[in-house]
């Protein structure tokens, strides 16, 4: 699944602005989801957060898992991920994955936000027809801009910007 995410990627036409982070465990998720977040959602126009886990299997067990906080509520990872993502996608078998990753890829381009992707760590290795064709051409409409709308806000910007006696501009 790792390398059909890649090739997808890859084949869109153009600059897209995606970064990809990976991220292991719920517990190494939650010390660095802010930091990395924080940083590049600024450098990237969007990117995918895929968290991997083993829950697949324990579903329904009232069991802890290793590495989280403690809890046996296997929704943790998606509501830690809530606030800040745009989509959350948690794939638990291989027939609604492709799905789920298509349209999680979708909304992060779409919004230019962050989105979550959290696979089953015992579905990453097992074969699935879907993935095995040639993927979809893949496409987003382009976004307009209202052209009179930017000049006039830049000449707006120009003619308060000259006004000024000291102007300060703080980028960020």
């Amino acid at each position: 699944m790792n390398s059909m995410l890649a090739m997808r990627l890859m084949g869109m036409p153009g600059p897209v602005g995606l970064g990809l982070v990976l991220l292991l465990l719920l517990w190494v998720d939650l010390v660095f989801s802010m930091l990395l977040l924080g940083l590049l959602v600024r450098i990237f126009q969007s990117f995918l957060l895929w968290g991997t886990n083993n829950k697949n299997n324990d579903y329904g067990t009232n069991r802890i898992l290793h590495h989280t906080i403690g809890l046996p509520d296997f929704s943790q990872e998606i509501r830690c991920f809530q606030p800040v993502t745009c989509f959350q996608a948690l794939i638990n078998n291989l027939e609604d994955a492709h799905e789920l990753i298509d349209t999680a890829i979708s909304n992060a381009l779409k919004e230019s936000k962050p989105v979550y992707i959290s696979i089953s760590c015992n579905l990453q290795g097992i074969p699935h027809p879907t993935f095995s064709r040639e993927p979809i051409p893949f496409s987003l409409s382009p976004r307009l801009s209202n052209k009179m709308g930017l000049d006039a806000a830049v000449e707006a910007t120009v003619a308060f910007l000259n006004k000024a006696v000291k102007p300060v501009m703080v980028g960020g």
